[in-house]
């Protein structure tokens, strides 16, 4: 007895996943208008992308209300950028080299970017004046792809072990 599957087409998985996006918090997309069908006057007005699947999950346009610069992103960052490098540094010495690439770093981030954002206070702080007399929070708002996608170029410039350390290792 042989089973047919029912197969979906592309468009309705591309709707489908355009749809989950606008209902996702952390990568709000919602105020994009993510267009998943491509006329040809869309490429006079807009950098867009010529692949369906690209312009379905990717927006062209920036929120500039997502904070970049955070505390969170900062800590987050330096400590697994650290991490990856010191452990990629010890690995180097062991017979069945071992490498913990920058993906690792950005599947890891994410979660303690949303752990972050529930347990750092949402509470402004002011600075004197003679610091500058700003403010600043620890937790401006949701962790977002804006910080994520910092932390990961964080990682990715420094998980990787150097040139010279290849040289210094083959030396001894």
């Amino acid at each position: 007895m042989t089973s047919v599957r029912f197969q979906e087409s592309p468009i309705s998985i591309i709707d489908r996943k355009a749809s989950s996006y606008e209902d996702h918090t952390a990568y709000p997309m919602a105020n994009v208008g993510v267009q998943t069908r491509h006329s040809g006057e869309d490429d006079l007005d807009e950098e867009d992308s010529p692949y369906e699947e690209v312009r379905a999950s990717v927006s062209n346009t920036d929120d500039p209300s997502m904070p970049v610069n955070t505390f969170r992103m900062w800590t987050i960052g330096l400590l697994l950028t650290i991490l990856g490098a010191g452990m990629n540094t010890f690995f180097i010495f062991r017979s069945p080299y071992r490498l913990i690439v920058s993906y690792a770093v950005l599947l890891i981030a994410f979660p303690i970017g949303r752990f972050m954002a529930y347990i750092l206070p949402i509470r402004q702080w002011k600075l004197p004046r003679w610091i500058g007399g700003g403010s600043f929070s620890l937790n401006p708002g949701p962790f977002n792809i804006k910080e994520h996608v910092c932390i990961y170029m964080m990682a990715n410039a420094a998980v990787f072990p150097t040139y010279a350390m290849n040289t210094i290792v083959t030396t001894e």
